[in-house]
């Protein structure tokens, strides 16, 4: 086990029975030795942490807080506590394969202060979920090429710890839904890469209301945010503009839809749900832009967040890891 761990896995979480699945697929990590697990919780209801099952790490600690919502908050806490040079703000329901940490400390011997990792889509039993799955995280599939890219998710990413904190006070909107963090590292001249070998299992809602309703109060949200201290005349514009939304988000994830149509059999129904979550989307737009979204409707889209394992059909998450080479890398394998 190393004396200083090299990663910190950030993860917040209302019990830890919510992320155990999380923790123990960071425990089969190819280099757990190497990682310290940082667990954000509520102060009124404290964490309780089985010991064997962070013994695998070179640490790991237990950060509270008054309250995890707004997530934002709560993750840059856990960002400020965490000691490794390497920092990763993960979600309750992202599945790391037994290489991840390998192909991520391995790809930071280079130039980048991010690197995103290859999604892959944790419960691939459901049309709908892969609909999800396609427009959320397509443009940084597992199958596409690694490579220098500019535009990152911010959870799952790996940061180097120097660059959050040099964020100051923007890191306590960093992890939120109305920030870009993307646009903090081009405006310092970062750069990002994209690693598919470090390779995650995202789970995705499937169950068709709470599908709508999750993307309608995610999108609300982030307008919302975006547009808090527009002018009415800046808002009208973007809502004449938002019937082109379902276009621009089409074009952004085109290129992760045509490497996974190689690699798997995309049904109608997928197509479909797809072409249902674009109008989605904009109605939530349009909703946030003209009318906002009150801490009731910004809290109610966090839940998702937390808990989207409970929206998911069953049997619909994938059963085994990815297969792992000698030099604990994924191999990129072909599933239908």
């Amino acid at each position: 086990m190393s004396a200083e761990p090299r990663l910190s896995y950030v993860l917040v979480t209302d019990t830890y029975e919510t992320i155990r699945g999380v923790v123990r697929a960071l425990a089969a990590q190819t280099r757990a030795g190497e990682l310290e697990v940082v667990l954000v919780g509520p102060a009124a209801q404290p964490l309780e942490v089985p010991a064997e099952e962070v013994a695998a790490f070179a640490g790991h600690r237990v950060v509270a807080v008054e309250r995890i919502l707004p997530l934002e908050k709560a993750r840059a806490a856990g960002v400020r506590a965490a000691t490794a040079p390497l920092v990763n703000v993960g979600e309750t329901h992202a599945f790391h394969e037994p290489g991840f940490s390998a192909a991520v400390m391995d790809a930071f011997d280079g130039p980048w202060a991010a690197v995103v990792p290859g999604f892959d889509n944790g419960n691939p039993g459901s049309a709908l979920s892969w609909a999800n799955f396609t427009l959320d995280y397509s443009r940084w599939s597992f199958v596409l090429p690694p490579g220098e890219i500019d535009f990152l998710p911010a959870y799952n990413t790996t940061f180097r710890r120097e660059f959050l904190l040099g964020l100051g006070e923007v890191l306590d909107a960093a992890f939120g839904v109305g920030h870009d963090i993307g646009a903090d590292l081009r405006r310092e001249g970062r750069m990002t890469w994209f690693e598919p070998n470090a390779c995650i299992a995202h789970v995705n809602v499937c169950l068709l209301r709470h599908a709508i309703r999750e993307r309608f109060l995610l999108a609300r949200s982030q307008a919302a945010h975006r547009a808090e201290a527009w002018s009415r005349a800046r808002r009208a514009v973007y809502v004449c503009g938002s019937p082109l939304i379902p276009a621009v988000l089409a074009a952004r994830v085109w290129g992760g839809l045509t490497a996974l149509r190689r690699e798997r059999d995309l049904s109608f129904w997928t197509y479909a749900a797809m072409l249902n979550g674009l109008l989605v989307r904009m109605a939530g737009e349009i909703t946030g832009f003209v009318a906002g979204a009150t801490d009731r409707q910004h809290q109610a889209a966090e839940e998702y967040e937390v808990h989207k394992l409970r929206f998911i059909t069953p049997g619909s998450r994938a059963a085994e890891p990815r297969p792992v080479d000698d030099a604990g890398r994924e191999r990129h394998v072909r599933s239908g």
